[in-house]
């Protein structure tokens, strides 16, 4: 039997449109059309359908309230939490060790990980993902010991990577692995028998954050995202008072409702301007640079855009958008800068001779325009429009 055979034999288990989460939303079938000739329904739909995903989690208080006290009875005795993703859920379990090591300076007892290493912040590596032995792998090899709790957040409730990071998770440690998820437990019991195999297990806590289909299409960085980080972040700084935490989270909910559309807006408008006559945009960003990176990230799968390129490897396909860190002077200090920590790829060489998975193995080369430098960007035929990213609270 050839590769092809073998695909087919078992496509079944990756025929995943029809799960909620990669279903069209009902109230953004026109949004392309919005976007050109509409943008103040387009920008007032997003935010709508944003509310209402934020709304669905505030109705989850008593059900997510044990996740809480997992987490701040790990962070108590003194062990660690490890985070686990793939794609977006994988940069967000990034993000978060990043905000928990920029509040706990020298802390160590958030570690994240997601498939194909920190590279995959740069650009998406496909096959990863479809290996549950991977993640098992991935796991072991960060030092996730016995007294440890692993997070997996995984919007779709079904990618293998995840599911083997949990699973080992079972097998190595006494907490009871957490296992969060956006599409409805009904349909992953009913279609996916690997994600049956968790939801069914009981040495694993699960939790259904159900938000329905994406505002765009399949892109699960958006809605989904939003929650399982939200969830996940709001234990990592509350721990046992829910009440608080929920308070907070009314609070923000309060002023997404109420924010002002006209100034997003207008910088729409203009950086859309900037690509039309072929220029390129640079965001400058002090703090907090990893969730503006990993959202210039995911525009390339989404919208089929060239991903960020190096200068070590030049190309005619430029990046539209870049991260710039003026506080780093060197392409390990921007690592350093977007992460908190050290860099962690996690590295398999028995990735390259799979053959689903020829991408080479993650690196710890980076794109020199993410530090103060941009050296090596001077074959980019195109001016660079440089736009300053500072933080925004809901108390202003």
């Amino acid at each position: 039997m050839n590769t092809a055979d073998e695909f087919l034999a078992k496509k079944h288990l990756f025929q995943l449109g029809d799960l909620p989460t990669e279903t069209p939303h009902p109230k953004t079938l026109q949004l392309s059309e919005w976007a050109q000739s509409d943008l103040d329904r387009a920008l007032a739909t997003l935010r709508r359908i944003d509310l209402e995903a934020l709304e669905k989690i505030v109705r989850l208080k008593a059900e997510v309230a044990s996740l809480f006290h997992s987490v701040a009875d790990t962070l108590d005795a003194g062990n660690k939490i490890y985070l686990v993703g793939c794609g977006a859920t994988g940069r967000l379990s990034l993000s978060l060790e990043y905000l928990w090591r920029s509040q706990h300076p020298g802390s160590d007892q958030v570690r994240s990980l997601m498939a194909g290493g920190d590279v995959a912040l740069v650009h998406s590596l496909e096959g990863f993902e479809d290996f549950p032995e991977y993640g098992a792998r991935h796991l072991l090899e960060l030092g996730f010991g016995a007294k440890d709790l692993l997070i997996g957040s995984t919007e779709g409730g079904e990618t293998p990577y995840v599911i083997g990071a949990v699973e080992k998770a079972t097998q190595v440690s006494e907490r009871k692995p957490l296992f969060l998820y956006c599409n409805t437990s009904r349909i992953l019991l009913e279609k996916v028998e690997r994600s049956r195999r968790v939801l069914t297990d009981p040495k694993i806590d699960s939790y259904c954050l159900d938000t329905g289909p994406m505002a765009l299409t399949g892109s699960t960085r958006m809605q989904a995202s939003t929650v399982l980080m939200l969830v996940i972040g709001l234990a990592l700084e509350f721990g046992r008072d829910v009440d608080r935490a929920f308070q907070e989270l009314d609070r923000w909910i309060s002023f997404l409702r109420s924010a002002q559309i006209i100034r997003l807006k207008e910088f729409i408008l203009k950086e859309s301007e900037g690509y039309r006559q072929g220029d390129h945009t640079i965001y400058s960003v002090g703090e907090f640079a990893i969730t503006v990176f990993t959202d210039t990230t995911e525009r390339a799968p989404t919208f089929n855009l060239p991903p960020f390129d190096n200068p070590k490897h030049l190309t005619d396909r430029h990046s539209l958008s870049y991260v710039m860190i003026p506080s780093a002077q060197t392409s390990e200090d921007s690592w350093r800068a977007l992460l908190a920590g050290p860099l962690a790829s996690g590295a398999f060489a028995t990735v390259r001779a799979t053959g689903s998975c020829d991408a080479p193995p993650p690196r710890a080369t980076v794109v020199e325009a993410a530090s103060g430098k941009s050296a090596g960007y001077a074959a980019i035929p195109a001016t660079l429009v440089v736009v300053t990213v500072t933080r925004v609270s809901c108390g202003t």
